[in-house]
């Protein structure tokens, strides 16, 4: 298979599993179905009897893809949703996915090192840390693996070799925030950081204090996280109690932003 049409599916796989985290899943709505008249059924004839149905046919690309981001998606409502449109995407083209992730920058970057064992055709990796992924994403590209940097790292994907970023810049985005908040007649936020070392959560604080006319304070939840929502919770309802000033809250997460929401 040509390099160009790896890269595409490469591409096609983090796209449409990113889009579906941010997009959220949609539940169908159901309803009871309206009364029917009996009917008689027809006989059918011998033709129909003989005709099936086309079903699709998946075409087997013979790809094995990895997927390494800084949280586990089986913990993690994030990255569970991104791992389930990559999953999906995958089984549209016949691709094996490798997935998996970590907090602990160490473990992430050794999974990455086991996907360029294992000679995968493509990795996509977070780069919430990239001082400790930097060697292992190097050493997949220089066995030749194409790499796609997702959700964090579009400020060092270029150096570190990989062909494209997928994600948001995130203080564009926290600059964004600063301005809502503006418009809201806040007069203190705190920003909430659920993950100890990840730059993205820090760059979204630094844009919210660019743009914020008021007070900005950081406050780091992370030895609970999304893995300890109640205490989480609790921190949030201390941290309000102790400073009546704080009208505002900015987090970074669907899970904090609930917990948030609790205290």
């Amino acid at each position: 298979m040509s390099r160009f049409k790896v890269l595409s599916l490469l591409l096609v796989i983090v796209l449409l599993g990113t889009m579906l985290a941010a997009c959220g899943a949609q539940e169908e709505a159901t309803q009871a179905p309206a009364p029917t008249e009996a009917k008689v059924e027809e006989k059918p004839t011998e033709a129909q009897v003989e005709e099936k149905p086309t079903e699709p046919q998946v075409a087997q690309a013979g790809l094995v893809f990895g997927m390494a981001v800084h949280a586990n998606p089986a913990e993690d409502s994030f990255w569970g949703v991104v791992e389930k449109g990559a999953k999906d995407a995958a089984a549209t083209y016949g691709i094996e996915l490798k997935s998996g992730g970590s907090s602990d920058p160490a473990e992430q970057a050794q999974l990455v090192e086991n996907f360029v064992a294992d000679k995968v055709d493509g990795i996509f990796v977070s780069l919430a840390n990239p001082d400790a992924l930097k060697d292992a994403v190097k050493k997949a590209v220089d066995a030749g693996i194409p790499v796609i940097t997702i959700n964090s790292g579009v400020d060092v994907y270029k150096e570190l070799g990989a062909l494209t970023h997928v994600g948001q810049t995130e203080t564009v985005a926290g600059q964004g925030a600063g301005e809502k908040f503006n418009e809201a007649g806040a007069k203190k936020v705190l920003c909430v950081i659920h993950e100890e070392g990840n730059i993205g959560l820090e760059q979204r604080c630094d844009g919210l204090a660019d743009t914020f006319q008021g007070d900005v304070e950081r406050f780091n939840v992370a030895t609970t996280g999304v893995r300890d929502v109640a205490g989480t919770v609790s921190a949030i309802q201390n941290k309000l109690i102790a400073d009546t000033d704080i009208d505002a809250i900015l987090t970074l997460n669907p899970v904090i932003a609930m917990a948030a929401r609790d205290a």
